[in-house]
């Protein structure tokens, strides 16, 4: 498992826009292939909230990547400020369209979001959940706001929905995955 920080972000110097979102998670990605003999069919993206926007432009580019866990989603910036999820067309001012690039995915996707979520509402997730070709059966978490990724149960399902998705991955059997040493 790899983590990091985009610029500006936790403990992370710089500045985020997002061309520099981009291209941090592109380096990240280009690292683990380069450096550590990381298969790129062996690469599961997760991303939270912001960071799905990133794994979203990412699968859409390396078409090779096993799948995508995107937790609180969103559709781009101007649809969250307008409410408006699933408007058709992009406005030029836009920014972090995953609406638009979801299509171009090609990796299993599943997609978790709070039905409580007053930042992002869940009918973002909705939303791209029917844009994604080979999207899982969403999990909706019933009392969770758009902090989802804290909950105990999202990671059961995300566990038991990777094993189905890729059975040779372990099953994982601990409450947070990011505890689990893959050996």
């Amino acid at each position: 498992m790899m983590a990091f920080d985009y610029s500006g972000f936790g403990v992370s110097t710089g500045h985020s826009n997002e061309q520099t979102i981009y291209e941090n998670i592109d380096a990240v990605y280009r690292y683990m292939l380069k450096n550590l003999g990381v298969l790129e069919g062996d690469v599961i993206l997760i991303g939270f909230s912001m960071g799905t926007a990133a794994v979203i432009d990412l699968a859409a580019k390396q078409q090779k990547v096993a799948g995508l866990i995107l937790i609180a989603p969103f559709t781009s910036i101007l649809r969250v400020i307008g409410r408006d999820p699933e408007r058709d067309n992009t406005c030029c001012l836009d920014q972090f369209s995953s609406f638009d690039k979801a299509p171009w995915v090609k990796a299993r996707t599943l997609i978790c979001h709070g039905r409580c979520d007053s930042i992002v509402s869940v009918n973002h997730g909705a939303a791209l959940q029917k844009r994604f070709s080979n999207a899982t059966t969403p999990f909706w978490v019933d009392d969770a706001t758009h902090q989802v990724g804290a909950c105990k149960e999202p990671y059961i399902s995300v566990s038991s929905a990777l094993h189905n998705a890729l059975p040779s991955l372990p099953q994982l059997t601990q409450s947070a995955p990011f505890y689990y040493k893959f050996k």
